[in-house]
């Protein structure tokens, strides 16, 4: 995918808000295709008459000449300080032709030999929780209100007998009585 990139004050420019609406149009369609086709500007009657509304705006040719936003060249016109804004065809073969190295680079360090690592599945296996609860400085799990404590529903199970004080529901727990 290719993008047009202009100043976001584009339409502001005295050169610009001096063109009808059928002019700026024809320039902006004309620079999105010289993005589109890589042209670094160049326009020919050709890209004109394939524009959608190319053949429409074909007559307001002379006020992008008169404005200077376009320049008569040989073989069609030149957009003015179009690669200013935009990276030449040559720029972004080199910046596909980088992209492909650099990503055949990474894609070959990620392989691995079957007969050295047979598999990957455990690549993303983390004891961190294991590692957290073991740890000497790590704070014990905050209780959670909707999951009582077993040894107290035991004991309220047993209708009406008294409850053990914390120390006791301890003892509860290990068994000793």
């Amino acid at each position: 995918m290719t993008w047009l990139k202009t100043d976001d004050k584009f339409p502001e420019h005295r050169k610009v808000r001096r063109l009808s609406d059928s002019a700026y149009r024809l320039h902006h369609t004309a620079m999105c295709a010289c993005a589109k086709d890589e042209t670094d500007g160049f326009v020919t009657e050709t890209d004109i008459t394939d524009m959608e509304h190319g053949t429409r705006l074909r007559k307001h040719l002379p006020a992008l000449v008169t404005a200077r936003l376009w320049e008569v060249v040989p073989g069609g016109w030149l957009i003015h300080d179009y690669l200013d804004y935009n990276p030449s065809h040559a720029a972004l073969t080199e910046k596909r032709d980088a992209d492909r190295e650099r990503q055949e680079r990474y894609r070959k360090g990620k392989r691995k030999d079957p007969e050295v690592d047979p598999s990957q599945r455990d690549t993303h296996v983390t004891d961190a929780l294991v590692t957290r609860l073991s740890h000497p400085l790590s704070q014990p799990p905050v209780p959670d209100p909707t999951r009582p404590v077993p040894v107290l529903l035991m004991a309220e199970s047993l209708h009406g007998m008294q409850l053990p004080d914390a120390h006791d529901s301890d003892d509860a727990m290990r068994g000793v009585r």
